[in-house]
């Protein structure tokens, strides 16, 4: 005689199935948690990410472009960071032009904890950026302007080992130009690494 399965044996029987997929995911977890690193006041950082970005804009044209963006910084404690970045930039606009960018600035970073294999954080920084445009007027091929850029960022720091970090974030860019008088925002995904010099591990 047939019986028909209840809700309950369905639950059962989906938990049974899958309890060694469970039992290895809470693995690799605990020993995530376990194998920690940790940063420290004084320790110096170098890094650097890659940046693919689509910006939109109500006065002028769309773009996407792709970037590096060196920097380096100081722990004042073990939870804040101070440190200068720069950024090497490509830009293709819609319209067949294309640009070129280099900038300097500063940024802050807040990490909530410091001692673990997955450090999140926080970031605000403030970059001078020098823009060369190429356009298709043959009179004027060559254009520049340079613009202000404010940004903040939340992202996450993977150990691999005591010194030495990839890095993912997003982060929120607000953009004014000098010359054109325009005001810009854009959405950028960034992944990188970091190198921890003079980490007084603990």
């Amino acid at each position: 005689m047939h019986q028909t399965r209840t809700s309950r044996d369905i639950w059962f029987g989906f938990i049974k199935s899958n309890m060694k997929k469970v039992i290895l995911s809470l693995v690799l977890i605990f020993s995530l948690l376990k194998s920690f690193s940790q940063v420290t006041s004084n320790a110096i950082v170098v890094g650097g990410n890659l940046n693919f970005e689509k910006q939109n804009s109500l006065s002028i044209l769309n773009s996407t472009s792709f970037s590096v963006n060196p920097y380096a910084g100081f722990f004042l404690s073990n939870h804040f960071m101070l440190g200068v970045r720069s950024i090497f930039s490509s830009t293709t606009y819609n319209n067949g032009s294309n640009a070129r960018e280099i900038g300097l600035g500063i940024l802050s970073r807040y990490y909530p904890i410091h001692k673990a294999k997955i450090l999140p954080y926080l970031q605000f920084g403030l970059q001078r950026i020098n823009y060369r445009y190429k356009t298709d007027d043959s009179n004027n091929p060559f254009s520049k302007d340079y613009s202000n850029v404010a940004a903040v960022a939340s992202g996450v720091n993977l150990f691999i080992n005591q010194h030495i970090a990839l890095e993912g974030s997003f982060e929120y860019n607000f953009i004014t130009s000098d010359r054109a008088l325009d005001k810009k925002k854009s959405l950028a995904i960034k992944f990188g690494f970091q190198i921890f010099l003079n980490n007084n591990i603990q």
